[in-house]
């Protein structure tokens, strides 16, 4: 038999042994006819098929054979070898893309350092600065290769207060426990390139760049915001000193709720409260249930906040009443605060009882002028007399007595708005010290003051009449012409205990 390259073989030995472990045994010159293809792989099924249509043989040799196995097995390699070069060019291009992503990253990080508004410091494990950015500059005045590689407490003295500088941004990073991000600001002082100290906020956090230990330093220079605040304090405290020194009672009050929120210390001294207990209460608290015109004290001082809110300045008349329940005459004044997040109104009360007392007696003493002005009867007179004083004196009831002829006794007394009882037994009595302040002023000659009736001996025999009508207080004076004679007196009654 011969090799495959056409020489014989000599080795009958090598032949038999390899047809004993062979499974197929292809001869040169053995007839391939298409049965025997039947249970080749495919492939080659198909390839033999080519073959015996190129050559036009049935059954072609086995050097043609394996020359067409040994090119398919080449296009094989070949295609694997492609696959290897674009696996290799698409390794290379995600590496390419990491290193561009990873560059613009970086890129957009420097980007951010350079804009931000922090001063942001990288220092090494053993205090030393590493890196500075563009704020920092500005703020301190350094150049970064200035501060690069000096040793931090350059920049921040006081950190190096309590075992170096490493040491203390050691302990502010773990200031709130064990943790690489603690954010919460500090405040120390920084220095700047001219020695000025400045106030700043410090945030420190513990970070591990390669082998290396790292702190992130960001700080924030304050001391606009520190002017800011100091400024705001003393504009507060010019305020409050303009309100507590305002000749009027200033309020504030939250217009949906009715109650007071601030107040000064004329709205204490005005209501006889203490700040604390005015806060507890409002408006309606501190009015009587009506007003004198008849309106409803709650409903009206509605209405009153409702036009204030809406922009309408509001300035009224209201009675008002104190914590001892006296009732007194104010201006108020009402006007809208801005505010965010509630509704409140500015008050601003006056007290004008003496302006009205006064309005009133100038009234009154305008109708008496006019009275004598038209010869009207000494009657009408003595009684607009008598209402003038009780006009100015709420709560108070007024009598003239004129002296009779004989001097002991009063001729006439005008009381228009005292008890009948009381005005005969005023009437009757006789001119002596122990019959009523009016009798003991003509007597004495002078002014006589009771201010309790039950107890003053002045008053003892008129002392059950005049506590019937209630009357608790009498002051009265003597009248006299210009010549010094005694014509009668004026006396003053009160339902309360007391002196002018």
């Amino acid at each position: 038999m011969e090799r495959p390259d056409g020489s014989p073989d000599e080795n009958p030995e090598h032949r038999s042994t390899h047809a004993t472990h062979a499974t197929t045994v292809v001869r040169a010159d053995a007839d391939l006819r298409e049965t025997d293809t039947q249970s080749l792989h495919p492939l080659l099924q198909a390839q033999l098929k080519e073959l015996r249509l190129r050559t036009g043989l049935a059954a072609p040799d086995v050097r043609m054979l394996l020359r067409l196995v040994s090119s398919h097995y080449d296009s094989i390699d070949e295609e694997r070898r492609g696959i290897v070069r674009s696996m290799q060019l698409m390794a290379d291009e995600v590496r390419a893309l990491d290193h561009d992503q990873h560059e613009a990253a970086s890129d957009q990080l420097q980007v951010i350092l350079d804009h931000i508004k922090e001063i942001v410091l990288t220092v090494d494990e053993h205090g030393g600065v590493r890196s500075f950015n563009p704020t920092g500059e500005r703020v301190f005045g350094y150049a970064q290769d200035e501060v690069v590689g000096r040793p931090l407490d350059l920049l921040i003295p006081q950190i190096a207060d309590r075992g170096g500088a490493a040491q203390g941004l050691a302990n502010l990073a773990a200031a709130t426990g064990d943790t690489h991000l603690d954010l919460a600001p500090r405040e120390i002082w920084g220095r700047r390139k001219s020695g000025e100290v400045f106030p700043a906020e410090i945030a420190v956090s513990r970070a591990r760049l390669g082998a290396r230990e790292t702190f992130i330093v960001c700080m924030r220079d304050v001391t606009e915001r520190r002017s800011s605040e100091r400024h705001l304090r003393e504009s507060e405290a010019r305020y409050r000193m303009l309100v507590d020194h305002a000749p009027e009672a200033i309020f504030v009050i939250d217009a949906d709720t009715e109650r007071f929120v601030d107040a000064n210390q004329n709205a204490e001294r005005l209501f006889g409260m203490s700040r604390e207990e005015l806060l507890k209460c409002g408006p309606p608290d501190l009015s009587p249930p009506s007003q004198p015109d008849g309106r409803t004290s709650r409903d009206s001082q509605h209405g009153y906040f409702k036009r204030a809110m809406e922009g309408e300045p509001q300035r009224f008349e209201w009675m008002h009443r104190d914590a001892s329940g006296r009732t007194f005459i104010c201006e108020v004044r009402l006007l809208s605060l801005p505010s965010a997040t509630r509704r409140l109104v500015r008050g601003s009360i006056i007290d004008i009882s003496e302006r009205k007392r006064a309005d009133r007696l100038r009234d009154c003493e305008r109708e008496v002028l006019q009275q004598l002005a038209s010869n009207a009867s000494l009657m009408e007179v003595l009684q607009s007399i008598t209402s003038l004083i009780e006009s100015v004196g709420v709560g108070s009831a007024c009598s003239v007595s004129l002296l009779g002829p004989d001097g002991a006794t009063f001729s006439t007394v005008i009381a228009p708005r005292v008890d009948k009882t009381l005005h005969a037994s005023l009437a009757r009595a006789l001119i002596g010290i122990r019959n009523g302040s009016c009798a003991a002023a003509v007597y004495l000659g002078r002014q006589v003051l009771v201010a309790d009736v039950s107890k003053d001996p002045l008053c003892r025999h008129l002392r059950d009449e005049a506590l019937a009508a209630g009357v608790r207080a009498v002051w009265s004076t003597p009248i006299k012409d210009v010549g010094g004679r005694m014509l009668g007196s004026l006396g003053v009654f009160r339902t309360e205990v007391g002196l002018p």
